[in-house]
């Protein structure tokens, strides 16, 4: 016969786990909260995407990155003395 569905003990309490997991809801929901407001940043009033002028140089003002510095060679190992 199958068992019923009523039990006779006590209720399960609540210990640090549910604590836990009520603290991670928070984060997630303080997570939404900021990802919302970092995103409406990039949106103008109409919902549509700002768009951002492009930063140009002047031209002939580019400098080419100097040359690399040579290595110092390395001291070279000491040679061995001979055995008679």
């Amino acid at each position: 016969m199958a068992k019923s569905k009523s039990s006779t003990g006590p209720a399960p309490k609540s210990d640090a786990f549910v604590g836990l997991l009520f603290l991670a809801l928070l984060a997630q929901i303080a997570g939404a909260v900021f990802l919302y407001l970092e995103y409406s940043t990039y949106l103008d009033g109409n919902g549509e995407a700002k768009v951002v002028p492009k930063v140009q140089s002047e031209p002939g003002k580019e400098k080419a990155p100097p040359p690399p510095m040579p290595m110092p060679m390395p001291m070279p190992m000491p040679m061995p003395v001979p055995v008679p």
